[in-house]
């Protein structure tokens, strides 16, 4: 499957809107790469700031938050597209429902990403 066909078929199970966190991302301190393989949208934020998805041009960020990433081996294509490294990464998990997993950078690192 195509990385927009797959981003499309996410953002329809959760109700959210692509285009509106494109738009979001890339015009409030957020990162976007789309390429025909991958697909990352994400933004420094604070691990202690709340929400994570709520903050936007974050002061003094210490985490990654990844708000959507599609395509084979995203989590190693993050890393090599990091714009610059942070402490901690988060990963949102919407079509499960389930909260913010946060992983330090360093150990991440340490894991041989495929």
């Amino acid at each position: 499957m195509k990385v927009l066909e797959q981003t499309a078929r996410a953002y329809e199970a959760t109700g959210g809107s692509f285009d509106r966190d494109v738009a979001a991302y890339a015009c409030h301190g957020g990162y976007v790469y789309i390429a025909p393989d991958h697909l990352i949208i994400g933004k420094p934020v604070r691990r202690d700031g709340g929400d994570p998805a709520a903050q936007w041009n974050v002061e003094e960020p210490d985490a990654w938050f990844v708000k959507f990433a599609a395509g084979d081996g995203r989590v190693r294509k993050f890393m090599e597209l990091m714009p610059f490294p942070l402490p901690w990464v988060g990963w949102a998990r919407e079509t499960k429902k389930r909260s913010v997993n946060w992983f330090s950078l360093a150990s991440i690192l340490r894991r041989k990403i495929q």
